[in-house]
């Protein structure tokens, strides 16, 4: 049984980043309202400072979730994906 909806290039059809500033691996569910994503973060990620995830990582994790989750909506909806 899988525990996501998507990961991979799957998640990047949905958003206009692409390694190495992607920053959503996998999205885990949505509803309506809201949407549950993962990140692994490795030790070279550009938003790690000694081996710590900045602020500014957890931001653009947020945001890019928000993407994630406009496009997989657009995508339920038989409707484009709107990049961006």
């Amino acid at each position: 049984m899988k525990k996501y909806l998507l990961q991979g290039e799957d998640i990047q059809m949905l958003t206009q980043q692409r390694p190495p500033i992607l920053m959503v691996d996998v999205l885990f569910d949505a509803n309506e309202e809201e949407a549950f994503t993962g990140l692994l973060i490795q030790p070279d990620n550009m938003f790690c400072i000694n081996g710590q995830l900045i602020e500014s990582g957890i931001i653009e994790h947020i945001a890019q979730t928000a993407s994630v989750f406009a496009g997989y909506k657009a995508l339920q909806a038989h409707q484009p994906i709107v990049l961006g």
